[in-house]
């Protein structure tokens, strides 16, 4: 993602979207569920976001033919898949010491009394993302 997007988005708007819907989604059973850690270890989150309905494909010639189009839901109340695919996300805190490069990890969005900082950067296969701890 092109990190320039977010100079057109206002602070306020970022920060309300941020945190009021980023916990809502982990926390409705519909978008995800609990799932047991895999790679982190300690004091960490592990969370399941299953592909939609729409990614299921009816089994036959077809292969691009959805379980909407076909009409095999109707009316269900619930639907089963197995093997469905989906991500899985683990939330954990950063190494002891861990410390943004701030000239390189962080970007400031926004105006002067209406501004946020945002780092980002990569460990291994995590992404890593905060605030700026500047010391001195």
């Amino acid at each position: 993602m092109d990190k320039r997007v977010l100079e057109y988005i206002p602070t306020s708007v970022m920060c309300i979207y941020y945190l009021a819907w980023i916990p809502s989604v982990l926390g409705v059973a519909k978008y995800a569920t609990g799932i047991s850690p895999t790679n982190c270890t300690g004091n960490c989150t592990s969370v399941f976001l299953p592909g939609g309905l729409e990614l299921a494909r009816v089994f036959g010639q077809n292969l691009n033919a959805t379980l909407f189009e076909q009409g095999i839901i109707g009316d269900s109340d619930a639907v089963l898949l197995n093997n469905a695919s989906g991500i899985g996300l683990e939330f954990s805190s950063p190494y002891d010491g861990f410390e943004f490069d701030i000239e390189n990890d962080c970007q400031l969005y926004g105006t002067r009394n209406d501004s946020v900082q945002i780092c980002l950067t990569t460990n291994d296969s995590s992404l890593i993302v905060g605030e700026c701890n500047q010391s001195g």
